[in-house]
């Protein structure tokens, strides 16, 4: 995969319409265009449509990207502590509930969440997991609360086993790994996942850590997705 900086992207909500695949296009100037690469985009958060509807979105290019494979894993993966990646990981997951049951491992505390996708739920079962409230929501799905509550080393084995638990239960498995530049253990984490979803801030001044951090998850055989830019 050629990296992308993508810098804008159409958020409108006709957007869908007129670009079935979202994923095949990126925005350089004021025009949106496809790519003759490979090059994998995904919209940034807080652009016109609201923050909401922006993990909608997002969520349905995780969908579309990964296709019809049985194994929904993803790890939401960046390398600075500050790029947004738990808040991108939670309200995904908290998104893909229109489609799926939805297991999510890591940073599992509420706050950063959106009220919007929030509001039809509630904690159940000793706040492990959110339920849709009533009748209204029954197109929703519930969605798993499962912290990192071992040891460091014990992480990739018990992700092993609830990465093959979703698979058979035909869930999404999103994982929020540990940043990189504090943990080597975000690239083995990942590599235990079937996609990455790369989590940066918009206008960071140098690239080379990216394109590095990228290059070393291909090296690892852990399949990147897409692009998040973060322009909070």
């Amino acid at each position: 995969m050629a990296f992308k900086m993508v810098e804008q992207f159409t958020c409108e909500s006709s957007f869908r319409d007129r670009f079935p695949h979202p994923e095949r296009y990126s925005r350089t100037d004021r025009f949106a265009r496809k790519t003759s690469e490979t090059d994998l985009a995904i919209p940034p958060m807080y652009a016109r449509s609201g923050f909401a509807e922006q993990f909608r979105l997002l969520a349905l290019n995780v969908i579309s990207l990964i296709g019809d494979s049985p194994d929904r894993s993803l790890a939401v993966f960046s390398i600075n502590s500050g790029d947004g990646r738990s808040l991108v990981a939670k309200n995904l997951s908290l998104a893909l509930t229109a489609h799926s049951d939805v297991v999510l491992v890591g940073n599992t505390s509420l706050s950063g969440v959106h009220k919007q996708l929030l509001e039809p739920f509630e904690l159940v079962e000793d706040d492990r997991a959110l339920a849709p409230k009533s009748a209204a929501s029954h197109d929703l799905h519930r969605l798993w609360l499962l912290p990192w509550a071992d040891s460091v080393g014990a992480r990739a084995e018990r992700l092993a086993s609830m990465t093959a638990d979703a698979k058979q239960e035909g869930q999404f498995l999103i994982v929020d790994t540990p940043a990189a530049e504090s943990s080597s253990d975000a690239f083995l984490l990942a590599q235990k996942c079937n996609n990455v979803l790369y989590v940066m801030r918009k206008g960071a001044l140098d690239m080379e850590p990216h394109k590095r951090a990228i290059e070393q998850l291909g090296r690892l055989n852990a399949r990147v997705v897409g692009i998040v830019v973060n322009d909070n």
